[in-house]
């Protein structure tokens, strides 16, 4: 063979894995940017969740926080339940089979947990699951939101999928 066909088959061979390797590595930090926007806007929507138990707690209106649940679930994929239990045991909005599944006693609901945290359901499905304290003059309540893990892990998927056949095509 001669040298001039070595030194071509080694530079393609030579391209050839530094593209695949570029390609992979993006494809890595994709993934992981793709799964850290979903988690902070999952972290905002709880935010904004508390914010508005806090204020229906202020006007002692819980008509409120249940509207603010019926839109979430309508426009948010992926979400299993919002929920959120007073401190004195009174009041639970936004419960629904899934979040029973979870928490059968409506005490256990209002503890305090790590958040994000993933929780199993009986059905196996994997839900993952922020909380936090709501605070009027002192903590009051506790929100909780839960996504399907498997929508979610869907959802980065298809973007990953959608970025890697617009690099292919070009």
């Amino acid at each position: 063979m001669k040298l001039r066909a070595r030194l071509t088959i080694f530079s393609v061979l030579l391209i050839v894995v530094l593209v695949a390797g570029i390609s992979a590595g993006t494809i890595f930090f994709l993934h992981k940017l793709f799964r850290d926007e979903l988690q902070q806007n999952q972290h905002t929507t709880l935010m904004n969740f508390r914010q508005v138990c806090e204020e229906a707690e202020e006007v002692r209106d819980p008509i409120i926080a249940s509207n603010y649940v019926k839109t979430i679930e309508k426009t948010v994929p992926g979400l299993a339940y919002a929920v959120f239990i007073n401190e004195r045991l009174e009041l639970m909005i936004g419960e629904n089979a899934v979040f029973d599944k979870i928490y059968p006693f409506f005490s256990r609901a209002a503890e305090r947990t790590s958040s994000p945290r993933v929780v199993r359901v009986s059905s196996g499905d994997d839900i993952l699951e922020w909380s936090s304290d709501v605070t009027v003059n002192g903590v009051i309540g506790v929100v909780r939101l839960g996504f399907f893990q498997d929508v979610i892990d869907r959802t980065i998927g298809e973007k990953v999928n959608e970025v890697q056949r617009i690099v292919f095509l070009v």
